[in-house]
């Protein structure tokens, strides 16, 4: 999966509702399920065609679904899957959390450096991720003109 952060437990979808109950109809179910656009839209009533379309879409881009056909099957072990919580995320939030990724810990100079990402821009998306509690910053120093570092929460805060 291409936006799936294993360490956070959670995935980037479009509709997260949707992703949620699409994998819970493939994580519930016997193995070998292959389901077309429009079963779908019979199990999931009140569902906007569209999202699901675009659900689809996503996890076909992600690699979560093959398709076969008109048919989708899972593609990943329902195992990996199951316990990962889909969140909206945008492209700067999934930069932020691919670079906390790969380095750490990361300041809003990296992101500039590394994305071209403007300090005004990280620092939303920034707060926009210490609000949805998947990431967490401190101080080096205790200094008005400190540099804030970003990580990774904990794994027992992110879901309580």
């Amino acid at each position: 999966m291409n936006n799936a952060f294993p360490q956070l437990q959670i995935f980037s979808s479009p509709y997260p509702d949707v992703a949620a109950a699409i994998i819970a109809i493939y994580c519930g179910e016997k193995r070998g399920l292959t389901l077309s656009r429009r079963d779908f839209t019979a199990l999931l009533p009140g569902v906007s065609t569209d999202h699901i379309r675009k659900t689809l879409r996503d996890f076909l881009e992600n690699k979560t679904l093959a398709r076969s056909g008109c048919r989708y099957r899972l593609a990943v072990t329902p195992a990996r899957i199951i316990g990962m919580k889909p969140y909206r995320l945008y492209r700067v939030d999934l930069q932020i959390l691919r670079l906390i990724q790969s380095r750490g810990v990361i300041t809003a100079s990296d992101m500039l450096r590394v994305n071209g990402v403007s300090r005004t821009i990280f620092l939303r998306s920034a707060a926009r991720l210490k609000k949805l509690g998947l990431i967490e910053s401190y101080q080096d120093k205790p200094l008005p003109a400190a540099c804030r570092y970003y990580k990774f929460k904990t794994q027992e805060n992110i879901h309580e």
